[in-house]
Formats: C-alpha cells, sequence, structure tokens
C-alpha cells in the first residue's frame, strides 16, 4: 500500500479533532434540553400495595417511577408499580411530596394513571411541572434515548442510550410462539411491540420515562436486565391515557380468536388457531384454519410473529357493541357483534372473620380453565386457624362456590352478607365447582377457643444466677481445690436479695446436700437440688465469702421465671398481639426500675403494625395519647385510632436500651 503524502493527511486529522468535540458538545446540549423538559415532571412513587396470601391480606412496601403528563395532576406509570396500591406517594425532584390516588389500571398494557391530591399541597398555587407524550412510530434504531426514573428507589436519575429495536417480541426458545406474560396473574404484552434500549433500567425505574432527544417522551420503561432494558411506546399510552380520561376506564374489543404467523410470503392475512366457544368470532361463524384478511377496512398480514401484536391491536381498537366485517382470505364476509376485552383476573378480597380470600371468575379464567360458564365466586385463599378452615369435607383454594345455603352465587355480592356478618353458632353449606365435579361442604362457625398452655406447678427458687466453680476458677478466686456455683447475679425483690445473699458468695451446701460442682455439666445442680425441696419450706443455705463459711435460713418462693397466664390482648386490624409486663421480662431486659407497658407478642406479617416496623418483644409505652400500662390499654388505644380512622398512630416503644416511635400509616375501609 502506498504511502500518501503526510501534508496531504493532516488536514484531515485535524478536522477531525476539531469535529469531535463538537459533536460531543452538540449532544450534550440536546441532552440538557431533553432532561429541561421531563427531569422536573419525573416523581418518585412509594406504595403500600395488598396482596393475598393463604386467606389473608398482606401488606407491603414498594417503589417505582412514574412522570406528571398534565397540569391536573395526572402522572402514567407501570400497572406493576401500584398494584394493589392502598396508599401512594409521590416525591417530585425538588423533594416535594403529594399524595395520590389510583385513578385507572390498564393491565393489558401494564399501565396506570394515577392523579395527584394537589389540594393537599402546601401551596396549590405553585405551577405543575409536566412532560408531553412525543410519536413513538418516529423512532428508530440508533436514536438516543433517555431513561429516566428512580432506579433501586433512589431518587431522579437519568440514564443514556440509543434504540436497539422498535419492534421486540418476547418469544418461546424457539420463537413459535410469544410468551405468555403475566403481572400477578393478569395476562399482559399481546398488544405491544417493546421498544429495546441499552439505555440502563434498574429495579425501581419502571414507570419512569423513555425520552427522545426532543424532550419528548416515547415511551415508558417497564422491563431491564442483563444490560437491556424494554419500554412500552408512548403512543400505545396515549390511547390508553385518552380513554381513561374520557370514560376512565379502558375500553378494548374482543372476538375471541387466537391467531399464529404463517411464514409464507403468497398467503395473506392472520391464521385463526382457536375460537372461543360462544364467542362474537364463533356465533359470526369463525373456525380454526380460517384466514382474517381484513377487520372492517383495516388489512390483515400476520407473516411473522412481531405482527401479532398488531392484529390483536386491531381487535383491540374496534369499540366494544359495534358490528364489523371480518374478511377471509376465500373473499367471505362474516359480521361480527364485537364484544368487550376483559381483564383475567377480577378483584380479590378477604373476609377476615371467616378466613378467606376470594373475587369473582372472569370470562377469560373460565375459558382458561375450561368451565362452562363463569358464574360463582373463586376461592383464593384459605386462612389456618378460622372458620373455613373446618369445613367439612375441607375446602380449598381454586374451589369455585356455586351455591351457599342453596343459593344461587353468581358473584361476590350474593356472599358479601353471610361472610360478612357470620358469627359463632352461624351455619353454612357450599355447592363448589372443584375440577369437573360439584362438591357439598358444610360448616358451624364455633366459638373461638384461646389456647392455652398446661398449668406449670410451682417450683422452689432461690433467686440467684450462678457459674460453676471450675478448678481455673477456683484457682483464681483463691480457693484451690474447692468445689461449688459461685454467684453471678441476685435477682431483685427475691428471698435471696431480702437474706443478704451477695454476688461473688459460692454456694457449697443446700439443707444436708452439699453443693459439689466443678465440671461444665454440673451447671443444673442447684435446679436439681432445689427439686427435693418445697416451695415456703425453710432451708439452710451455706456459702463462702471471703474466707468465712456463712449460713443463711432461707425459706423458699415459687418461681417467678416461668411467666404462667400473663394478660393479654390482641387487635385483628392492626395485626398484633400484646401481653403484660412478667418478672422474667424485668430480668433479662435493660429496662429502668418501674418501667410499664405492654410488650409486643405476636406481629403478623405483612399487617399493618409490622409493616410500620413494630417488632415482637417491643415493650409498648405510649400510644398517641394514651399512656400504655398493661394490655388493656392498647386496646383502649387502637380501637379509638381506629374509630377516628387517624391517619398516622404513633407508637412510643421501648427496644432494649433505646426508645423509638413507630409511626403507623394505616388506610381504613369504607
Amino acid at each position: 500500500m502506498p504511502v500518501q503524502n503526510p501534508l496531504r493527511v493532516l488536514p484531515l486529522l485535524l478536522l477531525c479533532a476539531v469535529a469531535a468535540p463538537a459533536q460531543q458538545s452538540d449532544i450534550k446540549a440536546q441532552i440538557e434540553f431533553a432532561k429541561s423538559k421531563v427531569y422536573p415532571a419525573l416523581v418518585n412513587i412509594s406504595v403500600v400495595s395488598k396482596s393475598f396470601e393463604n386467606g389473608r391480606t398482606v401488606r407491603r412496601p414498594s417503589a417505582g417511577s412514574g412522570t406528571i403528563v398534565s397540569p391536573a395532576g395526572h402522572v402514567i406509570t407501570n400497572y406493576h408499580v401500584v398494584e394493589g396500591a392502598e396508599r401512594v406517594t409521590c416525591t417530585l425532584p425538588t423533594g416535594e411530596e403529594i399524595r395520590a390516588k389510583v385513578l385507572a389500571e390498564d393491565p393489558a398494557l401494564d399501565f396506570a394513571v394515577l392523579l395527584l391530591d394537589l389540594e393537599r399541597r402546601r401551596n396549590p398555587n405553585i405551577g405543575l411541572p409536566f412532560a408531553t407524550l412525543g410519536d413513538s412510530d418516529a423512532l428508530a434504531v440508533g436514536d438516543y434515548v433517555l431513561a429516566v426514573g428512580n432506579p433501586l428507589a433512589l431518587s431522579s436519575s437519568m440514564t443514556l442510550g440509543i434504540v436497539c429495536n422498535t419492534r421486540r417480541v418476547f418469544t418461546d426458545f424457539l420463537g413459535n410462539e410469544a410468551d405468555d406474560m403475566d403481572i400477578g396473574g393478569q395476562k399482559t404484552g399481546m398488544f405491544t411491540l417493546w421498544i429495546q434500549t441499552d439505555a440502563l433500567i434498574l429495579p425501581g425505574n419502571s414507570g419512569g420515562a423513555m425520552v427522545d432527544l426532543r424532550g419528548e417522551i416515547v415511551g415508558m420503561n417497564s422491563r431491564g436486565g442483563g444490560g437491556l432494558g424494554f419500554a412500552t411506546p408512548s403512543n400505545m399510552l396515549a390511547k390508553s391515557l385518552n380513554q381513561i380520561l374520557t370514560y376512565g376506564e379502558v375500553r378494548r374489543g374482543w372476538i375471541g380468536v387466537d391467531a399464529r404467523p404463517y411464514p409464507d410470503p403468497t398467503r395473506r392475512g392472520a391464521l385463526v388457531a382457536n375460537v372461543v366457544p360462544g364467542s362474537p368470532a364463533d356465533v359470526a361463524g369463525i373456525v380454526a384454519g380460517d384466514r382474517i384478511v381484513a377487520l372492517g377496512d383495516t388489512a390483515v398480514q400476520c407473516q411473522f410473529i412481531e405482527d401479532m401484536p398488531l392484529f390483536y391491536g386491531a381487535i383491540a381498537d374496534l369499540m366494544p357493541g359495534i358490528e364489523t366485517q371480518a374478511t377471509l382470505e376465500s373473499g367471505k364476509k362474516l359480521t361480527i357483534q364485537v364484544g368487550r376485552w376483559e381483564n383475567f383476573l377480577a378483584d380479590e378480597r378477604e373476609y377476615r372473620s371467616v378466613g378467606v380470600t376470594v373475587r369473582n371468575v372472569s370470562k377469560p379464567l373460565a375459558v382458561a380453565r375450561g368451565w362452562p360458564d363463569s358464574d360463582g365466586v373463586l376461592i383464593t385463599g384459605i386462612r389456618p386457624g378460622k372458620p373455613i378452615e373446618s369445613a367439612r369435607p375441607a375446602l380449598a383454594a381454586g374451589d369455585v362456590i356455586r351455591q351457599l345455603d342453596g343459593k344461587p352465587v353468581t358473584t361476590v355480592a350474593d356472599v358479601e352478607s353471610t361472610f360478612r356478618d357470620a358469627k359463632p353458632g352461624t351455619s353454612i353449606s357450599f355447592t363448589v365447582r372443584r375440577d369437573r365435579q360439584e362438591i357439598v361442604s358444610a360448616l358451624v362457625i364455633e366459638e373461638p377457643v384461646e389456647r392455652k398452655g398446661g398449668k406449670v406447678l410451682p417450683r422452689p427458687w432461690l433467686g440467684v444466677q450462678t457459674q460453676v466453680l471450675s478448678p481455673e476458677v477456683a484457682k483464681a478466686l483463691g480457693m484451690e481445690g474447692q468445689k461449688g456455683l459461685r454467684i453471678t447475679r441476685v435477682l431483685p425483690d427475691t428471698v435471696a436479695a431480702a437474706s443478704g445473699l451477695q454476688v461473688g458468695d459460692v454456694l457449697q451446701g443446700l439443707g444436708d446436700e452439699a453443693i459439689e460442682s466443678y465440671r461444665p455439666q454440673d451447671a443444673g445442680d442447684l435446679d436439681t437440688l432445689l427439686n427435693d425441696f418445697a416451695v415456703d419450706q425453710k432451708v439452710a443455705v451455706k456459702v463462702r465469702r471471703g474466707g468465712e463459711t456463712l449460713s443463711y435460713d432461707i425459706v423458699l418462693e415459687a418461681s417467678r421465671m416461668v411467666p404462667g397466664d400473663p394478660e393479654k390482648a390482641s387487635d385483628d386490624f392492626f395485626e398484633l398481639k400484646v401481653r403484660a409486663i412478667v418478672f422474667s421480662d424485668r430480668v433479662d431486659e435493660p429496662w429502668p426500675d418501674g418501667t410499664q407497658g405492654a410488650v409486643v407478642a405476636d406481629c403478623t406479617s405483612g399487617g399493618w403494625a409490622a409493616m410500620s416496623g413494630l417488632r415482637v418483644g417491643d415493650l409498648i409505652e405510649r400510644i398517641d395519647d394514651v399512656v400504655v400500662t398493661g394490655p388493656a390499654d392498647v386496646t383502649k388505644a387502637l380501637d379509638a385510632a381506629r374509630t377516628a380512622k387517624r391517619a398516622l398512630v404513633s407508637i412510643f416503644v421501648r427496644r432494649g436500651t433505646r426508645t423509638t416511635f413507630v409511626l403507623v400509616q394505616p388506610t381504613y375501609p369504607n
């Protein structure tokens, strides 16, 4: 290869050297512009959400991202960010926190719209920043995009990347079928051609904006991992958003067909693989094997799997209730009365009095299970230890209640009063569908039985803690060759304390019995010897102190280290149990003398108390303005908070050597 004249190459090198910084500066300016348009409208979404497990409501904190898209305070985010939300708080990059409510959800698109409670702002007159939706169809592979959000719940982050693909579909390993995607059981993704990017998207980024360099939202960050991120196109979000703002919900068409691509460029249309019995398509006469080449005026071509979301999207765009024509490859035209798309799962709810969670049976669920209709109420969970667990034969999650006390059950409304008002003495009969069987079960609700431990016989006790006088310890104390138990602690308010026993005394005799402990396994010798005596019996206790042998006549008392059956209380709404302070608490805990309160005995995981940070072993000393001296005060204070529906319940607790506040922010049933 000939060598060129270096003087001729030099201008080109200089041009490149100048152009690179200029190009970088231009990109940076565009990024700054895009940031200025969207970043102020970014919100960090903190959620307290509820789900249902084993027949009960479980609450958990979570976080995600969103973007304000209107001056009225509408926020767009992912459905999976606010799924089951009971409390939603949005934090702006300025640090301002604003409560929000879920206006509408669209699980099929993994999309939700929130509405900020602007009246609760400190200054409602301050303008609200908002971003605008752009045209996702204008995106091209290689375009720069920004991923804006709150990764790992860290506030206000932005990453830069490029568009890698504008028509991504998730498929099975062989690429033959689209993946069945779901969020908490809700089917999703069937309408979506995802935008793939290499901009970093981490957990917590969900619901945040994908932004082009014009500063417009072109997608919503929904999934990420392994260096890849995926966003829902903004044009799809705009359709859903417009319907929510117009109708308060998303309305989609449905005809009841499953189709698949056919990799033959000479054939047109979508190949019908399945027709739901009784669906609009079935009624119209469409059968598996037909090829739909047009829906109304919209041509259909499904050669590749990436074409399928467009086909299902064309059906979804049809307004429920209208008539449309399906044109088959043969030229035949069939009139279809468009049905309405339903989410796969209906809302779930708990009936705590009987210990069951249920939901209505949706038509898609009935189709998936092969049930002839969607009548009935699906049992989703049974709570151990609650009344419904004693039904015989036993009921189980997955059973569909078809009759209750001989009356037909169609929806949850048909079981509402029976479950809500159930009390001891109530008898309920169930007829349920289980797989292909019809099962009858009966339940008699009995009075709850408080389980108590067996009565503990009083044991004689001295009221001291000891260590074995091993040869090594004896030598260190100048008592070489002697045996016994050295007192390490004299417990307060005991006969040992009253008699004058001291820390450092070495117990060497009890009555006529010598104490000859010197091995680690002899640590229990004192308890063994005490078993030979009785409570209230006077016993001569021999000790070695300062080179002298002393004897004390002590009347043995009953051990107070066995808690017995202290006073208890429980609260089903906050889901906690407390008990009175017992002697062993004062022995074991570093509490100041005279401390009063109620000890937390149980905090149900996922309940309001546990989720707010209350722990087993905490000593509750005050709830709001109620001083707690025992379990009854806890009941009184929590009943008052619930009656007043206080948004914030302050619990002051002692935890080891420290005190702290547990702040509970419950939501109350209407």
